[in-house]
């Protein structure tokens, strides 16, 4: 069964990505990651909603979503 728009679902869902965001926050202020960008522009726009990069250079995309559309679960190629 889907998520209902605005339902208390999505604010479950809202909830859970402003945590995620202060999570990153204090991942950059404590020096686990060197930047970070929240909703980030260009071809990463519409698959993340943070990214993040270590101090060894990895870049790691965060996608702070339960569900995609209608599907209870994400498939790879979902990603």
């Amino acid at each position: 069964m889907s998520n209902e728009p605005a339902g208390r679902a999505d604010k479950e869902g809202n909830r859970y990505e402003y945590l995620c965001v202060i999570k990153t926050i204090l991942d950059l202020v404590s020096g686990k990651i060197v930047s970070f960008q929240y909703e980030p522009l260009g071809e990463d726009e519409g698959a993340v909603d943070i990214t993040t990069i270590e101090k060894s250079g990895i870049k790691n995309f965060i996608q702070c979503k339960s569900r995609i559309s209608s599907k209870d679960i994400w498939a790879f190629s979902d990603l």
